[in-house]
């Protein structure tokens, strides 16, 4: 039996503006996907989305009850949902960039908008005081103070906003730009591959007598795949101060996860 086929489109400018019930809100970080199904349960038969570009969505062949949605550039947009018995559901997604922080390790960060930054809004006081640089309006000095996530409105002086989340996490590993650690999977079995999620804040190094290094799933991500060779150890190299994951898959494809903190040198 075929599933019932599924439509995504472009809410019309009148639903889109129509008032309305208040609507859920969902974030999502660009390259992040998620998958996501209605709260009767039913098959979806459409999607429609009110901007381009900010959310991608795809039906999901293996589950007509539910769909993938996928963040692809910062902005917000408002997605309606019909199941086969005309039901509707709606709720915002909102897209925002990610900034990871070792805890302890103040940092700087660019808006990559190179707007002045009029107003910051919306973060944990808990979590991350964030302060703008007052000699370069379009940097923000992040001082991480405990575990966890939260994300905050940016206001340019023209009144454009973006959502960026904040990521503080305790580094299993701190590095110091240039500085290097030697790390191996917690089962001691040799390395198949490894996982470097931002290769602007560290690089990995891998001994064997074939390696294929590839691009990842988004655009820092590296993949290091061992074709010949049985590396027992790989080699991080801080590159610039964050915060990053690296994945270890073992022989027996374990995964190792080491999330990697680099501070700048002193």
């Amino acid at each position: 039996m075929l599933a019932t086929p599924i439509v995504v489109s472009l809410l019309s400018a009148l639903a889109a503006d129509a008032p309305g019930p208040k609507v859920a809100v969902m974030y999502l970080y660009v390259h992040q996907s998620t998958v996501w199904k209605m709260a009767s349960g039913k098959i979806i038969t459409e999607v429609k989305v009110d901007v381009e570009g900010v959310v991608g969505v795809e039906p999901n062949p293996r589950d007509p009850k539910t769909i993938y949605l996928a963040g692809k550039n910062p902005g917000k947009a408002r997605v309606e949902l019909t199941d086969k018995d005309g039901a509707k559901e709606a709720f915002q997604v909102i897209v925002a960039r990610k900034v990871s922080v070792p805890l302890g390790v103040p940092l700087t960060w660019d808006w990559p908008a190179k707007q002045p930054i009029q107003t910051v809004a919306g973060h944990d006081p808990k979590v991350v005081r964030a302060l703008v640089d007052e000699t370069a309006k379009h940097r923000l000095r992040l001082e991480p103070l405990a575990e966890g996530e939260c994300f905050m409105t940016l206001t340019d002086p023209a009144g454009k906003t973006e959502t960026v989340g904040v990521l503080v996490r305790k580094p299993d590993r701190l590095l110091e730009v240039g500085e290097s650690a030697t790390l191996q999977p917690a089962s001691k079995k040799a390395i198949r591959s490894a996982v470097v999620q931002d290769e602007r804040v560290f690089q990995a190094k891998l001994l064997a007598r074939r390696l294929v290094i590839a691009p990842g799933a988004t655009p820092h991500e590296v993949r290091l795949e061992v074709e010949q060779g049985n590396p027992a150890s790989l080699t991080v190299i801080g590159v610039a101060p964050g915060l990053a994951q690296l994945r270890i898959i073992d022989a027996d494809d374990q995964v190792h996860v080491v999330w990697i903190g680099v501070k700048p040198k002193p």
